[in-house]
């Protein structure tokens, strides 16, 4: 197993082709506001995980947001990555996103997605979140 896109981004597509191209915009890994605390309306976890046919079946993974601290911003997703043992294929992707919407960061620092598959620790994405001082007007 082995994941090649673990990131926070503003929007992703599969595109409609058999080709299963992946699209990303907007990655980011900081956010810059005046408001704390600050509340994110719409962005996604885009993962990408590469199988190889050993590693046939399904494998559980978790996703949690986290501070600093470890403490969970929300419940952590959970879900499935399955692997199909009798494809023909020498090795299978699977395109995940994970939506977040309405996130409520508490205070300025540093936030991280967690995830675990199979319950070990498989991939790991930093969020900093600063504030910069308003701009008097002159």
């Amino acid at each position: 197993m082995n994941v090649e896109i673990f990131a926070f981004c503003e929007a992703a597509d599969l595109s409609g082709t058999t080709e299963g191209k992946l699209s990303l915009n907007g990655i980011f890994d900081r956010i810059s506001t005046r408001i704390m605390p600050y509340r994110h309306e719409n962005f996604l976890l885009a993962i990408r995980i590469r199988f190889d046919p050993i590693e046939s079946g399904y494998h559980e993974y978790r996703i949690d947001l986290v501070d600093a601290d470890g403490r969970l911003l929300e419940p952590s997703r959970i879900g499935t990555f399955p692997r199909n043992c009798w494809s023909e294929a020498a090795f299978l992707v699977s395109n995940v996103f994970i939506p977040f919407r309405g996130i409520v960061f508490p205070q300025p620092g540093d936030y991280e997605a967690r995830m675990a598959v199979n319950g070990h620790l498989s991939a790991c994405a930093p969020l900093q979140l600063k504030t910069y001082p308003e701009i008097s007007r002159l």
